[in-house]
């Protein structure tokens, strides 16, 4: 009697589909830079990853907790963070350890994400002169707790780390991390 309430209590245990296994937050910031230096800043317009918000995968949701995608955002995890009010919030909450990535997180949304073409068409890198140089192009920088930012190269490869903040800009040849 004894073994079979054991085998109970660890099978229920075990199949719980509300066991976190992974929670962490990981910071974004996409940024549209003019000529003139000024920044206009892109910000989701609808929740990703969550039921009703932008979905354009389910690769991984078997791993999400609650119907969510294991990494979601929303509008309303956008700004005052960092004392900014245009950094969004990656909540990743997963039923297993995985290292996931930026890739994965913008699989989720339908974007693109590239050093040639994030977001969509319209912020695609181009070349002019000769020889041919970016006018345009994109830089992906990161800072782990708020320190230096370091130039990434590793865009949809990236493994989400806690407490990291990603910033995506569009902007003029050699726009330099902040």
């Amino acid at each position: 009697m004894a073994i079979s309430l054991v085998g109970v209590v660890l099978y229920a245990v075990a199949d719980n589909p509300n066991r976190v296994a992974l929670n962490m937050t990981t910071f974004f910031e996409i940024g549209i830079v003019g000529r003139d230096g000024h920044v206009r800043f892109i910000l989701p317009d609808q929740s990703i990853g969550v039921p009703g918000g932008f979905m354009a995968t389910t690769q991984y949701l078997s791993d999400g907790v609650k119907g969510n995608y294991p990494m979601y955002s929303s509008p309303y995890s956008c700004g005052n963070i960092y004392g900014n009010s245009t950094v969004c919030a990656i909540s990743v909450l997963s039923r297993v350890v995985r290292s996931y990535t930026l890739g994965d997180f913008f699989a989720v949304w339908g974007v693109p994400l590239g050093p040639d073409e994030t977001l969509n068409a319209k912020y695609t890198s181009n070349m002019t002169g000769s020889p041919p140089q970016p006018d345009y192009s994109w830089t992906m920088c990161t800072s782990i707790h708020a320190g230096k930012w370091i130039p990434s190269f590793e865009w949809g490869n990236h493994v989400l780390v806690d407490k990291e903040v990603i910033l995506l800009d569009f902007g003029p040849q050699d726009y330099p991390c902040a």
